[in-house]
């Protein structure tokens, strides 16, 4: 089934680190937002808690240098939306790897 994805990055600005996230959310910056959240309960937990597991995007929230942008925006099924959240981060990586040398 088709679906309207949007396409966006959050990027450490102090590391260069990146992820590269799709949503069918009908706007990205309330998935973005969602994520600030559930970060912020996480955080907030005790430490022996889990009743909010870690996810693997808090590393750019913990850092508190964190920049999120749109890439793109497009009709997509679920795998191929896959797919091209592995074209723009490794697009992303070739880019970055140019301006490091």
């Amino acid at each position: 089934m088709l679906k309207r994805f949007s396409f966006f990055v959050i990027v450490n600005v102090r590391t260069g680190e990146f992820q590269v996230f799709a949503t069918a959310m009908k706007d990205w910056k309330l998935r973005y937002s969602a994520m600030k959240s559930s970060f912020k309960r996480w955080a907030n937990q005790p430490e022996e808690s889990i009743e909010f597991p870690y996810r693997s995007y808090y590393r750019f929230f913990i850092s508190e240098r964190e920049y999120a942008y749109i890439l793109d925006k497009g009709t997509f099924t679920e795998d191929t939306a896959a797919n091209h959240v592995n074209f723009l981060t490794q697009k992303y990586q070739c880019r970055l790897a140019n301006e490091l040398h």
